[in-house]
């Protein structure tokens, strides 16, 4: 099956880690075999560092184990929703014929977010007949910042021109269906495989971890005065912060005027392999978050067998349970520091085998491909037997 990926961003020299869930599910078909490439709408910084003269290319090219076309015309001020969408097609349509004109025309389009791939697949599916699938993850509708002039609308047509809706997370599924009736929730491929299995340093310190942008969406404010009541002045307990954000130095100020600098470390920016090492050295991974649509981290915790606490953000609702890890109160000091004491005291009675287990199951490459595969056949034939009728 030929499938198109249209990412809203994605990967690159300059953002590494911007979109990586995307390429993970474009990795993900590569490996199941499946012909597969990628579309990605402009973004003004990538598009700025190509440029080599005043007017940028329409796209340009990289070649994975797969084509990734990126657009660099259309891009608008996104306070301007109507004017981004317009351009979004009239680029977005040149740029697809010429990936056509290479690889064929693809049986399937699978975007990430309305704005804008999904509203661009919604109009490609039309105008080509081909089955369409739009998968939503912004928390931005979670946090009530879809209110621009057009926005909405924008949403409501591109849901009801795409022949699949789904949504990472219930939480996420709820607010969207005041939209659209009929959204299915369907889990993010995960890598797991890169995050292996490591028994936990048996000794103290007991160390818990975090990771994510260091920005109020993830309230590390939250983490840091969570860990202060439950373990000030307990040397063998510590914290450890992987990320680099605009609030680290409030968060250094923090630490400062808790007196926890000897507890608490901010590791800044780290790599994905980093992050593997960090998570594998530690006993318990947590998400403070004020709105989580998904949880990334915390599955690629899993997938090393470490169970998890997160704050009841969104997504984490979602596969936290009693067999992986607790659930605590939103922005809720006193909750999270007491669900951090019961991991300590209870950390004995978690399975860690059985918690990669479970991720692996639900989340691994194999696991969402199939899902995926098999509804992408049944778009498939449904758009087939229209054309007969």
């Amino acid at each position: 099956m030929h499938i198109l990926i249209l990412a809203s961003f994605y990967p690159s020299d300059i953002r590494p880690y911007t979109g990586i869930l995307f390429q993970g599910q474009a990795r993900a078909f590569h490996h199941a075999e499946q012909q597969v490439g990628v579309l990605v709408l402009p973004r003004i910084r990538e598009t700025l560092h190509i440029m080599k003269s005043k007017f940028p290319p329409e796209f340009t090219r990289d070649d994975e184990d797969f084509p990734v076309y990126r657009m660099h015309r259309g891009w608008f001020p996104r306070v301007f929703p109507e004017v981004c969408a317009w351009l979004t097609h009239h680029h977005g349509v040149r740029v697809f014929q010429s990936y056509m004109d290479e690889h064929g025309k693809p049986d399937v389009i699978h975007a990430h977010n309305v704005f804008y791939g999904g509203y661009l697949a919604s109009q490609l599916g039309e105008k080509f007949d081909i089955p369409t699938v739009v998968t939503e993850r912004s928390s931005n509708h979670i946090s009530g910042r879809i209110f621009l002039p057009g926005q909405k609308r924008i949403v409501r047509k591109t849901f009801e021109k795409i022949d699949w809706v789904t949504a990472i997370s219930a939480s996420l599924r709820n607010v969207l269906l005041k939209y659209y009736p009929d959204i299915d929730v369907v889990d993010n491929v995960v890598d797991v495989e890169a995050f292996d299995f490591k028994i936990p340093p048996i000794k103290q310190p007991f160390v818990f971890a975090s990771v994510g942008t260091l920005t109020y969406v993830k309230n590390f404010p939250l983490l840091i005065m969570a860990f202060k009541a439950a373990f000030g002045d307990d040397s063998n307990h510590l914290l450890k912060i992987g990320g680099e954000g605009r609030d680290r130095p409030k968060l250094e100020m923090l630490i400062r005027e808790l007196g926890m600098e000897s507890q608490i470390e901010l590791l800044g920016r780290l790599s994905h392999d980093e992050v593997k090492n960090l998570f594998q050295d530690s006993h318990v991974i947590v998400s403070s978050s004020h709105i989580e649509t998904f949880g990334a981290t915390l599955i690629e915790a899993m997938a090393c067998g470490r169970p998890v606490i997160a704050t009841r953000s969104g997504g984490p609702e979602g596969f936290v349970n009693e067999k992986n890890g607790l659930l605590v109160a939103n922005n809720d000091v006193e909750a999270l520091a007491s669900g951090m004491r019961t991991l300590v005291n209870t950390y004995d009675q978690y399975n860690l085998k059985d918690i990669r287990e479970f991720c692996v199951n639900r989340f691994s490459e194999t696991a969402i491909t199939d899902k995926l595969l098999n509804r992408y056949e049944a778009l498939c034939d449904v758009r087939s037997s229209d054309r007969k009728l």
